[in-house]
Protein backbone atom coordinates (compact mmCIF):
# COMPACT_ATOMS: atom_id res chain seq x y z
CA UNK A 1 0.00 0.00 0.00
CA UNK A 2 1.66 3.33 -0.69
CA UNK A 3 0.81 6.48 1.00
CA UNK A 4 -1.07 8.46 -1.11
CA UNK A 5 -3.66 5.39 -0.68
CA UNK A 6 -3.84 5.58 2.42
CA UNK A 7 -4.47 9.45 3.21
CA UNK A 8 -6.87 9.30 0.43
CA UNK A 9 -8.96 6.62 2.05
CA UNK A 10 -8.25 8.34 5.71
CA UNK A 11 -10.39 11.24 3.86
CA UNK A 12 -13.47 8.74 3.07
CA UNK A 13 -13.06 7.33 6.29
CA UNK A 14 -13.52 10.77 8.37
CA UNK A 15 -16.89 11.29 7.54
CA UNK A 16 -18.29 8.31 10.30
CA UNK A 17 -16.23 9.61 12.43
CA UNK A 18 -17.75 13.58 11.99
CA UNK A 19 -21.31 11.86 12.18
CA UNK A 20 -20.44 9.83 15.57
CA UNK A 21 -18.21 13.20 16.85
CA UNK A 22 -21.78 14.97 16.46
CA UNK A 23 -23.86 12.76 18.68
CA UNK A 24 -20.58 13.15 21.49
CA UNK A 25 -20.55 16.93 20.60
CA UNK A 26 -24.34 17.00 21.62
CA UNK A 27 -24.12 14.69 25.24
CA UNK A 28 -20.29 14.03 25.88
CA UNK A 29 -21.66 12.79 29.44
CA UNK A 30 -23.18 9.48 27.91
CA UNK A 31 -20.86 6.42 28.00
CA UNK A 32 -22.56 4.89 24.94
CA UNK A 33 -21.66 8.12 22.78
CA UNK A 34 -18.23 7.55 24.05
CA UNK A 35 -17.26 4.13 23.06
CA UNK A 36 -19.00 4.73 19.50
CA UNK A 37 -16.50 7.93 19.27
CA UNK A 38 -13.66 5.49 20.15
CA UNK A 39 -14.93 2.80 17.71
CA UNK A 40 -15.32 4.93 14.97
CA UNK A 41 -11.44 6.70 15.43
CA UNK A 42 -10.31 3.34 15.13
CA UNK A 43 -12.28 2.49 12.45
CA UNK A 44 -11.25 5.70 10.52
CA UNK A 45 -7.39 4.80 10.98
CA UNK A 46 -8.21 1.33 10.11
CA UNK A 47 -10.36 2.04 6.91
CA UNK A 48 -7.35 2.31 4.68
CA UNK A 49 -6.10 -1.22 5.28
CA UNK A 50 -9.45 -2.46 4.90
CA UNK A 51 -10.30 -1.33 1.97
CA UNK A 52 -7.01 -2.58 0.51
CA UNK A 53 -7.86 -6.01 1.72
CA UNK A 54 -11.04 -6.21 0.14
CA UNK A 55 -9.57 -5.28 -2.92
CA UNK A 56 -6.84 -7.42 -2.65
CA UNK A 57 -9.38 -10.79 -1.75
CA UNK A 58 -11.87 -9.69 -4.61
CA UNK A 59 -8.92 -9.36 -7.26
CA UNK A 60 -7.72 -12.70 -6.42
CA UNK A 61 -10.73 -14.30 -7.17
CA UNK A 62 -11.80 -11.93 -9.90
CA UNK A 63 -10.74 -10.02 -12.74
CA UNK A 64 -11.04 -6.43 -12.56
CA UNK A 65 -12.90 -6.48 -15.76
CA UNK A 66 -15.64 -8.01 -13.84
CA UNK A 67 -16.29 -5.39 -11.55
CA UNK A 68 -16.70 -2.71 -14.22
CA UNK A 69 -20.25 -4.59 -16.44
CA UNK A 70 -23.44 -6.40 -15.70
CA UNK A 71 -24.44 -5.89 -11.87
CA UNK A 72 -21.37 -3.58 -11.43
CA UNK A 73 -21.24 -1.70 -14.50
CA UNK A 74 -20.69 2.44 -14.51
CA UNK A 75 -24.44 4.35 -14.07
CA UNK A 76 -26.09 5.99 -11.60
CA UNK A 77 -27.21 2.33 -9.85
CA UNK A 78 -23.80 1.70 -9.06
CA UNK A 79 -23.29 4.65 -6.58
CA UNK A 80 -25.34 2.87 -3.73
CA UNK A 81 -23.53 0.00 -4.25
CA UNK A 82 -20.11 1.86 -3.64
CA UNK A 83 -21.83 3.52 -0.89
CA UNK A 84 -22.76 0.09 0.53
CA UNK A 85 -19.27 -1.18 0.07
CA UNK A 86 -17.53 1.72 1.94
CA UNK A 87 -19.70 1.10 4.70
CA UNK A 88 -18.92 -2.38 4.67
CA UNK A 89 -15.25 -1.83 5.19
CA UNK A 90 -15.86 1.40 7.42
CA UNK A 91 -17.40 -0.76 10.09
CA UNK A 92 -15.56 -3.97 9.87
CA UNK A 93 -12.20 -1.73 9.42
CA UNK A 94 -10.57 -3.92 12.78
CA UNK A 95 -10.87 -7.42 11.65
CA UNK A 96 -10.61 -6.50 7.91
CA UNK A 97 -7.08 -4.83 8.68
CA UNK A 98 -6.00 -7.77 10.02
CA UNK A 99 -6.76 -9.31 6.70
CA UNK A 100 -4.42 -6.70 5.09
CA UNK A 101 -1.24 -7.32 6.93
CA UNK A 102 -0.43 -10.30 4.18
CA UNK A 103 -0.66 -7.86 0.94
CA UNK A 104 0.87 -4.70 2.52
CA UNK A 105 4.25 -5.72 1.02
CA UNK A 106 2.83 -6.36 -2.29
CA UNK A 107 1.06 -2.80 -2.86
Amino acid sequence: MKIKYYFINLLFGIVGVLALGKGWYENPGDQKNQLWLAFAIVSWLAFPFAKFAVENIALKFTEESFWHRGFFKDDIGKNGLVAIYWAFCFFFAIPLSLISIPFLKKG
